[in-house]
């Protein structure tokens, strides 16, 4: 989980710096990466993800380290399924921008997404994540 938000600060900062060339006009001065990324990962996307994911626990994704969990949604039969923390998980992939899913299926697997709000929360924390990196341009500069 720590590379996920790594790499998304990565991202920021790097799109901070670009911008601040073009502001500025100069390509001596453009601010400090490491100051970029700790703000963008302590500011941004720690509490971002912070939110989705409790709004993902609430409404069904997995939020447990119990083990093994059984369940009979869709086949009528129990069967396995690891589900771990999965809503922590998911909040940082979405709101980061970063692919994989806990099931391997990108959201798509029904633990991950179990109703139409967790749809529209995850779908909408890319979203956010794109708008707040580009307002929050002129905080953290």
């Amino acid at each position: 989980m720590f590379l996920h938000f790594v790499s998304a600060a990565t991202g920021i900062a790097a799109m901070m710096v670009v911008f601040k060339a073009m502001k500025d006009k100069v390509t001596d001065k453009l601010g400090n990466f490491w100051d970029y990324l700790v703000k963008s990962i302590t500011r941004l996307l720690l509490p971002l993800s912070f939110i989705v994911a409790i709004i993902l626990a609430f409404y069904g994704t997995p939020t447990s380290y119990k083990g093994k969990r059984h369940d009979n949604r869709f086949t009528g039969g129990y069967y396995p399924c690891f589900a771990r923390a999965c809503s922590s998980y998911d909040a940082i992939k979405q709101t980061g921008t970063n692919g994989g899913g806990w099931f391997g299926v990108n959201s798509a697997h029904p633990f991950e997404n179990p109703n139409y709000l967790t749809n529209m929360v995850e779908n909408s924390s890319i979203f956010l994540y794109f708008c707040c990196a580009g307002i929050c341009l002129g905080f953290l500069s």
